[in-house]
């Protein structure tokens, strides 16, 4: 029988992901406008305290058509998080900047994948 592992007491959890913004907009290709050679790839964050020991980060991808691609895609994704414990290891800029937004990325890259 194995032993379990003790967990640590303090941290930051997820309570809730989900994605308020998914388009995908397909482009007529106009012979007067035609798009751009290469498509233009917008990534951005940010974050916000919701009350007591929550927060939340957002995570938005967006991409415009090519010559390629003629659609349009924008995707944001929503963490929900809550800090765990008197202090946790990790101060809370440094996780809204890299850990978070390395959490929410994947979730991102499927919903584009998923609409492409």
């Amino acid at each position: 029988m194995t032993e379990s592992v003790a967990l640590p007491t303090s941290g930051y959890l997820i309570e809730r992901i989900y994605a308020p913004l998914q388009r995908c907009e397909a482009l007529v290709v106009d012979e007067k406008h035609p798009p751009a050679a290469n498509a233009n790839v917008t990534f951005g964050w940010d974050w916000r305290v919701i009350g007591g020991d929550k927060f939340e980060v957002v995570v938005t991808v967006q991409y415009d058509s090519s010559r390629e691609r003629t659609e349009v895609v924008a995707v944001s994704v929503v963490g929900i998080f809550r800090m765990q414990g008197e202090r946790p290891s990790v101060e809370l800029l440094d996780f809204v900047r890299v850990h978070a937004p390395a959490i929410l990325m994947p979730y991102a890259r499927e919903i584009v994948s998923s609409l492409t």
